[in-house]
């Protein structure tokens, strides 16, 4: 009986705190004052935050955020191709949390989390970029770039999703650090040291 009560109040807590962070993640592009957008592109500081938390609890839950991230992008206004771009988001995060489903002691190395990090963003802009070739192919939007097309896709797409996933991660990780020191529910993937 003491066991189901444990594990109840541990579904409980990752309930709670997915929810949380599916709500972080829905309100990031809606109010966050420092975001950049033109045409196909923008950028949204904070918005890959809530994510990469959730990589830290389970796939699934990461998945949830992931979508719902998404949604939070549709409900702000942003245009159809950088909504799918968040949808794209899935890659990158299902990766990154099987990867430390299997192993996450490695993230409390700087080196390696920096790799960790390094990978999982360049599937991440790897992802944005198929979605907005995807939509210029199809006549939906427009890439204009001085430097041609394939340099504006990677530079804008490829390299930014690369550095802004890198801060966002960065910070994320910094707030669960803090966080598991401060809250009684914890991030089951995050190590301790």
């Amino acid at each position: 009986m003491k066991e189901s009560i444990s594990l109840s109040k541990k579904n409980t807590g990752k309930m709670t705190t997915v929810a949380l962070l599916t709500a972080i993640g829905i309100i990031i592009p809606m109010i966050s004052p420092i975001k950049i957008a033109f045409g196909p592109f923008s950028w949204t500081l904070g918005s890959h935050i809530a994510i990469d938390m959730a990589l830290f609890i389970s796939p699934a839950s990461a998945a949830f955020v992931a979508l719902a991230t998404s949604f939070g992008f549709l409900m702000a206004g942003f245009p159809l191709p950088v909504v799918f771009r968040a949808v794209s988001h899935l890659l990158f995060t299902l990766v990154g949390a099987y990867t430390l489903q299997r192993s996450n002691q490695f993230v409390l190395n700087p080196w390696k989390r920096t790799l960790f990090n390094a990978g999982i963003n360049s599937l991440h802009g790897l992802g944005e970029m198929i979605v907005i070739h995807c939509f210029v192919t199809a006549g939906l939007t427009s890439l204009d770039g001085q430097y041609g097309y394939w340099a504006s896709l990677f530079i804008l797409f490829g390299v930014s999703s690369l550095f802004h996933g890198m801060m966002d991660f960065e910070l994320g990780y910094l707030f669960l650090k803090y966080l598991n020191k401060h809250l009684p529910y914890k991030f089951p993937r995050f190590p301790i040291k």
